[in-house]
């Protein structure tokens, strides 16, 4: 139960960032140049959205393509429907 809040919430929030030309949304989508940190690589949050986006296809779904999928808002509820259970 707390999980499906969790995702609902990440899911709300990037909708409506990705809906919106801000610093937030390129932050969130792009990359920084510079030194790289040791260690592995980290997950980010849009990883999670990605993967329970590919859960719903049933195949592996990119950034660009959720960000397209976004802009669709009839088709995002209905993702979000299904991903969110």
């Amino acid at each position: 139960m707390l999980e499906g809040a969790a995702r609902k919430r990440k899911f709300a929030y990037f909708g409506h960032v990705m809906r919106h030309e801000s610093l937030e949304k390129d932050v969130m989508v792009g990359t920084f140049y510079g030194k790289s940190r040791h260690g592995g690589q980290r997950r980010m949050w849009t990883d999670d959205i990605t993967d329970w986006i590919s859960e719903v296809f049933d195949r592996k779904v990119s950034l660009i393509e959720c960000i397209r999928m976004v802009e669709d808002r009839d088709l995002f509820r209905e993702v979000i429907q299904f991903a969110g259970t």
